[in-house]
């Protein structure tokens, strides 16, 4: 990308907060998932790691107290490179 390290961190960073609950905007955490493709596609590790910790962010209170404890499951599964079965978590709490 043309545009500095620290204007980019700084995008990723607004976007993170515009996502983020009570009032999220849709269209952030679309640009963050678009931006997340795009980093690890060029290899971009230290920025990849900021997008991914704004949308597990915005992902964190979603204003049930059993939604959140099975998300935070599967972002320590994630963490723990377990992505199966952190999948079947995800996949289960998208089907409530």
């Amino acid at each position: 990308s043309s545009r500095p390290y620290w204007a980019r961190l700084a995008a990723v960073t607004r976007l993170g907060r515009l996502a983020t609950p009570p009032v999220p905007v849709m269209e952030a955490e679309n640009a963050l998932h678009a931006a997340l493709l795009a980093v690890a596609e060029n290899g971009e590790g230290e920025l990849q790691g900021a997008i991914e910790d704004a949308l597990r962010s915005c992902w964190e209170d979603s204003g049930d107290a059993k939604v959140n404890a099975e998300m935070a499951e599967g972002v320590q599964l994630l963490d723990d490179q377990k992505v199966d079965e952190a999948l079947q978590i995800f996949t289960g709490v998208l089907g409530k």
